[in-house]
């Protein structure tokens, strides 16, 4: 579970715990690894091999968020020692 003081992203591209990276593919110019990783759920989302001399795919921004985010709404103040 996540613990923060926001509402809960209803998107994973809202999300705080969502990183990006681009890795250049060895030996081959032009070619990169695009990856969007959920660092709550220590597990990947999107992985793609992505020639940058097209454009990037849709599945790279477009995809509901999935059933096992370790995101859970809460409906009372975090702030206070007591909760």
């Amino acid at each position: 579970m996540i613990a923060l003081n926001r509402r809960m992203p209803q998107k994973c591209m809202e999300c705080p715990c969502m990183q990006t990276y681009a890795i250049n593919k060895e030996n081959v110019q032009g070619v990169q690894y695009l990856i969007r990783y959920c660092a709550a759920a220590k597990q990947e989302m999107v992985v793609i091999e992505w020639d940058t001399s097209e454009s990037v795919p849709d599945v790279w921004t477009n995809w509901s968020k999935p059933k096992w985010c370790p995101w859970q709404e809460i409906y009372e103040n975090v702030d206070d020692e007591e909760s």
